[in-house]
């Protein structure tokens, strides 16, 4: 019974805003869009010994004090007998204490998912070291923004077409855009940058090859 006045609800406020639409001549649709990017550059970050990194600080864990940590110069031989390109990030501050060790860390930068695993399954041999990816780069949805609008515009004016269709009246002229923007989205956003500083075994983050770009947009249309 429940279902049944809920549905009820539902078409009359469909109805209503029909004929509020109907007395200001307009009809307004929300459609949306979502296209993949593709991942092109990676950076991965090598730290001599195990350790958590969180924004900034390193921390080393119990069990590295106990391996024979190999050198910086030692990784880098590695790295550059096999043609990998890298840098060395310096310390961030002269800070010490017991609580806190200022390991240089090795970032190398990659281009494709052949490139991490060949690195992954070289570094894999080597003791006394950790490592994750810390930054992905996508291409710019600027590549595809153009398809993406022709694309909304066309749903949108469907979709208007078949609710003014239910009132014998026809789409006219495009009276506004406006984009919409879920504040959820950033939050979530957040967390998952937050969540990735966390991270500290060798493979590290969730790597993901490809992100969704979503776009949402409002359209009024005339009624005519």
């Amino acid at each position: 019974m429940k279902t049944i006045k809920l549905n009820l609800v539902i078409v009359f406020s469909i109805f209503n805003f029909i004929s509020l639409a109907q007395e200001q001549r307009f009809v307004e649709i929300i459609v949306s869009d979502t296209i993949s990017l593709k991942a092109e550059q990676f950076i991965y970050q090598i730290s001599i010994g195990d350790q958590v990194d969180f924004y900034g600080f390193s921390y080393p864990l119990d069990d590295s004090i106990t391996v024979d940590l190999p050198t910086v110069s030692e990784v880098e031989d590695v790295l550059r007998s096999n043609k990998f390109s890298y840098k060395i990030l310096t310390t961030k501050d002269y800070t010490l204490s017991k609580n806190k060790i200022n390991r240089p860390a090795i970032q190398v930068t990659l281009y494709s998912r052949q490139e991490i695993e060949r690195l992954y399954k070289l570094l894999e041999t080597i003791q006394g070291i950790s490592g994750k990816i810390v930054s992905v780069d996508y291409e710019s949805p600027d590549l595809y923004n153009k398809e993406m609008y022709r694309r909304l515009f066309a749903k949108a004016k469907e979709e208007a077409s078949i609710l003014a269709g239910v009132t014998g009246d026809d789409v006219g002229t495009i009276l506004s855009v406006a984009e919409k923007r879920d504040e959820w989205l950033d939050y979530f956003d957040l967390i998952k940058k937050f969540s990735e500083e966390i991270e500290y075994n060798l493979w590290g983050m969730k790597c993901l090859w490809t992100k969704q770009y979503k776009r949402e947009f409002q359209f009024r249309f005339e009624l005519k």
